[in-house]
């Protein structure tokens, strides 16, 4: 999944480039990300079991800045990568054993957002972001089985923006991201299945080197 998420995002790169040529507004960009995220199976499940994973990421992201808008707007779209996001209860990981539906892991992260640019100084800028993403992963269905699953949500973004001599940005946002919109239900194996609706929070610091082009 994930050679195909950067796979899809490199031809998308590619063809805005040579098509779009030096077209202003347009820009493309990539960083690192430190997220701390709770996977639980809802507030209202009697058998909930909260799950918790500290992990690393790598992000990429294009966006289209909208030149006529009174307030500095862009669209974007971004992918975060995180790396070895396994979630634990108790330190117990689902590789030693899975003792309640809950993520096991988060392969990918997609975010489409409105950005809002709130101008401070000549290079500066508080940023707002707010819009849909969707989880990729792994749940834990039963002990010792997991399925794939798809989450969705909200997600929204508070940070700062600081413009280079070479009009390349560095973007420091603080992300939260609530997601328990199921898209694709885990479920057991078997004629009779059992499915679960676990759910994803996580407060995420990005750090991103973005280039118009």
């Amino acid at each position: 999944m994930r050679r195909s998420i950067f796979g899809a995002l490199s031809v998308l790169l590619f063809f805005s480039t040579s098509v779009l040529g030096q077209s202003s507004g347009f820009y493309f960009g990539g960083g690192v990300t430190y997220s701390d995220a709770v996977s639980n199976t809802g507030p209202w499940d009697e058998d909930r079991f909260d799950a918790n994973s500290d992990h690393f990421g790598l992000n990429a992201l294009i966006g289209y800045e909208v030149p006529t808008s009174s307030i500095p707007l862009a669209f974007e779209f971004g992918v975060d990568i995180p790396m070895g996001a396994d979630f634990e209860v108790n330190s117990i990981s689902c590789d030693t054993a899975v003792i309640g539906p809950y993520l096991c892991t988060a392969d990918a992260i997609l975010r489409a957002r409105v950005i809002a640019h709130l101008n401070l100084s000549e290079r500066t800028d508080l940023v707002f972001g707010l819009g849909y993403g969707a989880l990729f992963g792994e749940s834990g269905v039963d002990t010792g089985e997991t399925d794939s699953v798809i989450l969705g949500g909200v997600t929204a973004s508070f940070g700062v923006q600081f413009e280079l001599d070479n009009a390349a940005r560095v973007r420091a946002l603080t992300t939260y991201d609530r997601f328990n919109q199921i898209l694709e239900e885990p479920c057991q194996s078997g004629a009779f299945p059992n499915c679960w609706d676990p759910e994803y929070d996580a407060v995420s610091v990005e750090l991103s080197y973005i280039v118009p082009f």
